[in-house]
């Protein structure tokens, strides 16, 4: 993953905006990225000036885009591709429990047709205001064995190295207890438990793309609901996975397993576009 150099947050006027906005300033001060908001009409209201610790108010200087006239995922996917923005950070907006307004909103289209990899952000998410990566809430790196498995840890190592966290990959064996994980390793064979393998069979595939990961999960189950509960029980400060693979997961019946981590995940989702394996890939 190269440094990210610019960062795009799109601004709606609710709540998700602030916890956006502020993670969004707050990688901005990290990384010294350049930071662009864009909002659809109307104007963002003056609410949105006030951050935890001023971020807000620093970072809403340089460059404001407000655009007319287009739906609002059109218009922050053109102003990406216009800018040629490193990250693009959106929020989705709380409804009854865990379960989040992001089916057809804005984040949901961003997530599946951007070309640069997306950070959903949850109303409760943000600096001062809910959990984020850091050293005790590691960045979960969801791995699927399909062309985005290594730009995923990539992305994953990149996040957690800005926050001082740690990376904990995983993967979700399908099929039950008795499933395979999907490329293997020449000269590997199952000698046990699948789990117990299918960790081995992770934890050097996380070597190999250069990360000693101490832990790594590998559980049975759906995909998206199982990172989801991952995602919960490590505490996660963030979850990274591949979004447009197409010979990992695939996609579930009611959205791709990214949207679904984006929807339901108690913490900010990274999704990795296929676009960024070519990116993230070894120059020849």
């Amino acid at each position: 993953m190269s440094p990210v150099q610019t960062i795009l947050c799109a601004l709606d006027g609710g709540r998700s905006s602030e916890a956006a906005a502020a993670l969004a300033a707050d990688l901005t001060e990290r990384t010294g990225a350049r930071l662009h908001f864009v909002h659809v009409d109307p104007p963002p209201e003056p609410t949105l000036t006030a951050a935890p610790d001023g971020r807000l108010d620093r970072a809403l200087g340089p460059e404001v885009h407000v655009v007319r006239g287009q739906a609002p995922s059109d218009a922050v996917l053109r102003l990406a591709e216009t800018l040629g923005v490193d990250l693009v950070v959106v929020g989705t907006h709380a409804t009854r429990g865990l379960t989040r307004a992001f089916a057809g909103s804005t984040a949901a289209e961003t997530v599946r047709r951007a070309r640069a990899p997306v950070l959903v952000v949850p109303e409760a998410s943000g600096p001062g205001s809910g959990p984020g990566p850091g050293p005790a809430r590691p960045v979960l790196a969801a791995v699927d064995y399909s062309e985005l498995a290594g730009a995923v840890l990539d992305h994953a190592s990149a996040l957690a190295a800005v926050y001082g966290a740690v990376v904990e990959p995983a993967h979700v064996l399908q099929g039950g207890a008795e499933a395979r994980p999907a490329p293997l390793a020449a000269g590997l064979h199952p000698d046990g438990a699948p789990q117990v393998w299918a960790a081995r069979v992770l934890r050097d595939f996380a070597r190999e793309a250069g990360l000693a990961a101490e832990t790594v999960h590998v559980a049975a189950g759906v995909p998206g609901p199982t990172i989801t509960r991952l995602a919960h029980e490590r505490h996660a400060g963030a979850v990274v996975l591949g979004t447009h693979g197409r010979t990992g997961w695939g996609r579930m019946r009611l959205g791709s397993v990214a949207e679904w981590v984006a929807r339901h995940a108690p913490c900010p989702v990274l999704t990795v576009p296929t676009a960024s394996a070519a990116a993230s890939a070894p120059d020849a």
